[in-house]
């Protein structure tokens, strides 16, 4: 009984001390659990208060630059309104010193600018004129040597001041290249100055290529293009005093220009197979001319306009060609790439001869080729007594009078007994010799091998391979003779 007694006593104070530490374990989970959600309360509230510190900072970030924008499309509005508003005032010395500075530099005066304006039947006071937009420029618009130049377009809206029928203005068509419902304006030295009209295509993308064209077109009136030219241009036929009739240049004296295009988009056949190397270097550049019609009003002239190429280098854009004929004519890849030129007959040497006999159709012996032929006189490019200096109109009244004539897309060709006469372009013509019986100044005709042409012209010669076959050039003085030989035999002879 008694021991009964002490083991109930005993297990009563067992369960207590055993309830008691189980009561003070829930007690400190408890606490735990407690100490974590604060804690978790607290990383909260930090993270949210970044998260408002990042929100706030990128919230002013895009302010100000919405206020800088702002502030931008508000200058360049007032400096487009303030430049026509002198414009018509007429006071283009005004307006001229709102221009960018790559037209002084090109050699673009006030009086060119003048000029232009008093040629022109635009009038300003006809409109009242309000700027609906200023942007940015957009990814086409930009390269990526001129990414963070500044570059801003002024969309304008010319609205006509007539309130009747009779007073009525049509909507506004510029005809003069200073003006356009568009505007270009590049910051320089601090100010907003007018670059370009939107008209021009690809003017923002190639900034530098559009004042190379401009100081090229300045030049070309007073001919003092040389220092302007690749080093690796090609010289023209059809010359007259300097200035190339190809393609109308000459008239960049007579009639004012414009740019319309300017474009990495060469627009040549593909059997011009350029290197990619080659042709990133390159820039085609799209021209128009104006001329006053029977009125007296400009009008843009018709059947006048020009292409002109530019080569990239030494930091520089610089005419390679005012003619795309040229990349056809010419290996463009071996002029602009790594020198090609090899000796035609240092090639040949190199070929071995099976049984020591010489192959009919292999130069054998370069020491048979004369040093030092004489050099290249205007009666090297004659032929049948005429030459491709000669408009072509005279050219056919020397040859014969039997011919067939044909028009292809404005371009005549006159086709003799063994021989052609074919249009290239506006005044220029190259003659085509496909007959044995017609040998040139030096005695080579159809039929004569490579090593007989270089014996008599020499070893200072273009190669070209092209997919209608291989050719070697000489030229002279803007002058060219090709022979276009097949296995080491001339086939065909051009001059051009």
């Amino acid at each position: 009984m008694i021991i009964d007694l002490i083991k109930a006593q005993h297990y009563k104070f067992s369960n207590k001390n055993r309830y008691k530490n189980i009561s003070k374990n829930i007690s400190e989970e408890i606490t735990l659990q407690k100490s974590r959600q604060w804690i978790g309360i607290i990383i909260l509230m930090l993270l949210l208060s970044s998260c408002s510190n990042v929100k706030e900072s990128l919230s002013n970030t895009s302010n100000d630059s919405s206020k800088d924008k702002s502030q931008i499309s508000e200058k360049v509005s007032k400096q487009a309104l303030s430049y026509l508003e002198a414009i018509e005032n007429k006071d283009y010395e005004k307006a001229y010193g709102m221009l960018s500075d790559v037209y002084s530099n090109s050699g673009v005066s006030v009086q060119d600018f003048t000029d232009d304006f008093q040629n022109s039947e635009l009038n300003l006071s006809d409109y009242n004129i309000t700027v609906l937009s200023v942007r940015d420029r957009l990814p086409d618009e930009i390269s990526k040597t001129n990414k963070g130049e500044p570059y801003y377009l002024a969309n304008l809206y010319f609205d006509p001041k007539g309130e009747t029928r009779e007073e009525f203005t049509p909507s506004m068509k510029s005809d003069v290249k200073w003006v356009d419902d568009g505007l270009w304006f590049h910051k320089e030295n601090g100010e907003w100055k007018l670059f370009a009209t939107d008209a021009i295509q690809g003017v923002t993308w190639k900034p530098d290529a559009y004042q190379a064209v401009l100081k090229y077109m300045e030049a070309l009136q007073n001919d003092e293009v040389d220092s302007l030219r690749s080093d690796y241009y090609i010289e023209p036929t059809g010359m007259t005093e300097g200035v190339v009739e190809i393609n109308y240049l000459i008239q960049a004296v007579k009639m004012s220009y414009e740019v319309d295009e300017i474009t990495d988009e060469l627009d040549l056949d593909p059997s011009s197979n350029l290197l990619p190397e080659v042709q990133r270097d390159l820039l085609r550049v799209n021209l128009s001319f104006q001329e006053t019609d029977t009125n007296g009003y400009p009008v843009i002239a018709e059947n006048k306009d020009s292409e002109l190429f530019f080569h990239f280098e030494n930091g520089e854009w610089k005419l390679l060609t005012e003619n795309h004929y040229d990349f056809y004519y010419y290996d463009i890849n071996c002029r602009l790439g790594e020198n090609c030129k090899e000796s035609f007959a240092d090639q040949q040497t190199t070929q071995t001869v099976d049984n020591d006999e010489s192959d009919s159709n292999t130069v054998s012996n370069s020491d048979t080729i004369n040093e030092q032929p004489e050099e290249l006189s205007e009666q090297d490019f004659m032929f049948e007594g005429i030459t491709v200096k000669m408009p072509i109109e005279e050219a056919v009244s020397v040859l014969a009078d039997s011919y067939n004539f044909s028009e292809d897309e404005g371009y005549y060709t006159y086709t003799y007994d063994g021989y052609s006469l074919n249009q290239t372009d506006y005044n220029a013509y190259s003659i085509t010799v496909t007959d044995e019986k017609y040998e040139t100044n030096r005695g080579i005709r159809v039929g004569s091998s490579m090593n007989d042409v270089i014996q008599q012209y020499g070893q200072e010669y273009e190669e070209l391979s092209r997919e209608d076959g291989d050719f070697i050039i000489y030229n002279n003085d803007g002058q060219n003779i090709r022979f276009k030989y097949t296995d080491d035999t001339v086939s065909e002879i051009a001059y051009y």
